[in-house]
């Protein structure tokens, strides 16, 4: 089966099965938080399907039996299965099997991060840090060195919602995050990186010298969309060793690189 429908079918899966559970609150209906996962691995859509089914197991009347026999194929059952906890496994161990599959992986850092957009409790902040932590960690063998990787870029803005509107140009989808007692914020995960949007203070100013690059579909798009609503325009798109590419700045002064492929 094509990927496109069997997220499909996946999220009606996902839907059928968690239409009488809720979240914490008791209000909110539970299949928000499948859905918010899988807007964060939206880039990967083998892992969005395990996305919206990662809480089958463990929470509803699915089996693994039962997710085959709905059309899921055995490969993703297999990274849900990896996701599924059980009372007899730690924590660490939990996630110890999940860093052996990198899309379970992948899906599982989305859960985190989702769930610490969720009015976390203290403990859960813990929790989670600490998992990502664990994750976001390469399993080499003894005595060879992790490179290093780019997963958190962070701006100050002096307002927040509106420099959240402007980066919604380059359709990145953002999600509200309060941190225990930190200060509201925007961040949305592009691939294996963090992107926030934090509010600016007398401590910590706008970052107007930071320069940001995106890599989007269509840069004469985004480029457009940007300029009609008024924003100022370094470089229009034009071709450049990186494919077409052209600089703007956003609301706060930071001046953004755009980039795409050339469709010649």
């Amino acid at each position: 089966m094509p990927t496109a429908p069997l997220i499909q079918l996946a999220e009606q899966i996902a839907t059928a099965a968690h239409a009488d559970q809720y979240r914490r609150d008791g209000i909110t209906p539970y299949i928000t938080h499948p859905r918010a996962v899988a807007k964060r691995i939206k880039s990967d859509t083998e892992a969005q399907v395990v996305a919206w089914l990662h809480d089958t197991i463990e929470d509803t009347h699915h089996t693994a039996d039962s997710l085959q026999a709905a059309g899921i194929p055995a490969r993703l059952i297999a990274d849900v299965q990896l996701l599924t906890k059980d009372a007899d496994t730690d924590y660490e161990q939990y996630l110890s099997r999940i860093a052996t599959s990198a899309r379970a992986t992948k899906v599982k850092i989305a859960d985190m991060l989702a769930n610490l957009a969720d009015q976390p409790t203290e403990d859960q902040v813990r929790k989670y840090a600490s998992g990502l932590l664990t994750l976001t960690q390469t399993n080499l063998p003894e005595g060879t060195s992790c490179p290093p990787q780019l997963n958190l870029t962070v701006i100050r803005a002096a307002d927040i919602h509106n420099s959240a509107n402007f980066y919604r140009n380059l359709d990145l989808e953002f999600e509200l995050h309060s941190h225990g007692n930190g200060p509201q914020h925007y961040a949305t995960l592009e691939g294996d990186t963090v992107f926030e949007i934090y509010p600016a203070t007398e401590k910590f100013p706008v970052s107007q010298s930071t320069r940001i690059g995106f890599a989007v579909t269509s840069c004469d798009a985004v480029v457009q969309r940007i300029q009609t609503q008024g924003h100022r325009i370094i470089s229009r798109p034009k071709d450049s060793p990186w494919g077409v590419r052209a600089v703007v700045v956003d609301p706060d002064g930071h001046r953004v690189e755009i980039t795409s492929k050339r469709t010649d």
